[in-house]
């Protein structure tokens, strides 16, 4: 019955193609033995990948053992890593899970790109499916967390999301398949362990079916998933540009903590900040979010969101008497006698420069000479008067002479190096954005 029902499945989701190559995942446990099993009687394209996480020590290489011993006696093709997962997950500061899943999947890339495998097949079923949809109730996920685990993304298929846990041992059984129990399944400590043995036996006691109607659930939330966002992306699209949104728009929309919740999320905010960010979106005061990578600045009636890396780990750009094209570009001609009232151009005289000149962002101190104007004043204070946003203060880009600012790109430049009526030569510096 259940082999019957895995074919009709992958025909019915058009899962692979009959010319496709697969590759099992299999790590030596009921589920994945099971779906080795269903796919070597079905299908002669297959290869086996098994990774061992070096995480129960002997039991690992036990994992692997069995694992190749059920691939020479099949004749299977075998490939097989060990992997170092705690340092990896120390390395990179995240948790065991999650870095055994990283290195598994680049190594299911790896080995795909080598040996043109057209599909990587694993083992989750409905449990797992349930178990994911619980655990993502708790996180606060969004609706995309209400969809469990999709049977297809991209090269990735998992045929057994329709079997239960129950089904996956009823077959082992009837089919003598030898597979090993991981004892660190029954360990409640992992979340995921807790909602397996303590959240699911309870919803079972109210439902017996309830892994069935757990995952039916997910089928339809999918399809509300994909009206969602829809509409979500059709609406960011309108009201987002360059990472900005004005907020009086954002206000308006009947739906604006989902728009908000959909255009953050995928930059590392969380429900709390974005709670927080909406219950302070009419203040008048500026604030700032931050993430470990991105910011957003709520200023001036608008939300900007920035990320945190520069784009260049240069501070300073020399210019030569050419100009520069990067990080911003900049024209540098003779002067032709005609002063034009344009903030993004300025004119010097040529004799009080010293080339090449420096380019850097802005710091705090910095002090020049405004043109028109009599004394120092800082850039700060120009920024002040000019009403700038914490953004476009640091997106200011400052000119120099040696040490000395002859222009705040787009804002004023210096009066010390004014054209004046004895000047002989002078230039014309154009920014061009």
């Amino acid at each position: 019955m259940m082999f019957y029902k895995f074919r009709k499945i992958a025909e019915k989701y058009r899962l692979w193609e009959d010319t496709d190559t697969l590759l099992i995942a299999v790590s030596g446990g009921l589920d994945s033995m099971v779906l080795l099993e269903l796919c070597r009687q079905l299908y002669n394209s297959i290869a086996v990948v098994h990774c061992n996480f070096s995480l129960r020590n002997e039991a690992s290489d036990d994992d692997e053992q069995l694992v190749r011993e059920i691939c020479k006696n099949h004749n299977l093709t075998l490939h097989t890593k060990k992997f170092d997962t705690i340092s990896y997950a120390k390395e990179n500061a995240i948790s065991i899970e999650m870095a055994a899943r990283d290195l598994r999947y680049a190594y299911f890339d790896e080995l795909c790109y080598k040996n043109d495998y057209d599909k990587i097949l694993t083992a989750h079923h409905a449990n797992d499916n349930a178990e994911t949809l619980l655990l993502n109730l708790t996180k606060g996920t969004g609706i995309k967390g209400l969809t469990g685990i999709p049977r297809k993304r991209d090269n990735i298929v998992r045929p057994l999301l329709e079997f239960t846990r129950q089904e996956l041992s009823d077959y082992a059984t009837r089919n003598k398949l030898v597979y090993h129990v991981d004892a660190t399944n029954k360990e409640t400590i992992y979340q995921r362990n807790k909602i397996r043995h303590d959240v699911i036996p309870l919803l079972e006691e109210i439902n017996p079916r309830a892994v069935k109607t757990l995952n039916a659930d997910t089928e339809r939330l999918q399809e509300v998933r994909d009206i969602y966002e829809e509409y979500i992306q059709e609406k960011l699209e309108t009201l987002i540009a360059n990472n900005e949104l004005l907020i009086d728009d954002l206000i308006s929309e009947k739906h604006s903590h989902s728009l908000l919740f959909e255009w953050l999320t995928p930059f590392g905010f969380s429900s709390t900040v974005i709670e927080n960010i909406l219950s302070n979106i009419e203040d008048t005061e500026e604030k700032h979010f931050k993430t470990a990578e991105h910011r957003l600045i709520k200023s001036r009636g608008k939300l900007y969101l920035t990320s945190l890396k520069r784009n260049s780990k240069k501070d300073s750009f020399s210019v030569t008497k050419k100009g520069i094209e990067s990080p911003i570009h900049l024209k540098i001609e003779p002067f032709d006698g005609k002063i034009q009232a344009d903030l993004c151009k300025a004119y010097f005289d040529l004799d009080k420069l010293q080339f090449p000149l420096q380019l850097r962002r802005w710091r705090e101190g910095d002090r020049f000479f405004p043109f028109g104007m009599q004394g120092s004043k800082k850039v700060s204070e120009l920024f002040k008067d000019k009403k700038l946003t914490t953004l476009a203060k640091e997106n200011t880009w400052i000119l120099c002479s040696g040490e000395t600012i002859i222009w705040v790109v787009g804002l004023r430049s210096d009066d010390r190096f004014k054209i004046m009526p004895q000047t002989k030569q002078a230039i014309k510096i154009t920014w061009i954005k």
